[in-house]
């Protein structure tokens, strides 16, 4: 089979020695980034991880996670020590007890423009929690 049709998941019918006509082969997935596995990015992922003082927390929109770049896994993955989490929501934090804390704790910083933003620095010690917001523009506001 031409290599280029088997990455792209072409069936050959004339290949298909046995098979029913109808059925059909999937592109095999990387258990990891769960991106079919001629596109996965885990080879690209910093090794070993960077270590970060901060938490990194993303609030993800529900449509964001079914897009197939999978931003935000590929964060969790790339950065050490389980310090990057995803939680998926459309409002935040509803009956979670524990994200609830951490979203009203005086170490949390919201990722986010606007004209109140301020600059932070390697020297903020201050921050414990970083969240991030994961979704198209109207999705995040």
């Amino acid at each position: 089979m031409d290599p280029f049709a088997q990455l792209a998941g072409v069936v050959d019918q004339d290949e298909e020695e046995g098979e029913e006509k109808d059925s059909r082969r999937r592109r095999s997935n990387c258990v990891d980034c769960e991106r079919p596995s001629s596109v996965c990015w885990c080879p690209f992922l910093p090794d070993p991880p960077p270590q970060v003082r901060s938490r990194v927390l993303i609030l993800q929109h529900p449509g964001e996670a079914k897009r197939g770049v999978r931003t935000a896994l590929m964060a969790a993955r790339g950065i050490a020590d389980s310090r990057c989490t995803v939680r998926i929501g459309k409002k935040f934090p509803g009956q979670d007890q524990e994200l609830g804390e951490a979203l009203s704790s005086p170490g949390t910083r919201l990722l986010y423009p606007g004209e109140q933003a301020k600059e932070l620095s390697r020297e903020d010690t201050e921050v414990e929690t970083l969240v991030v917001l994961d979704g198209t523009w109207d999705e995040a506001r």
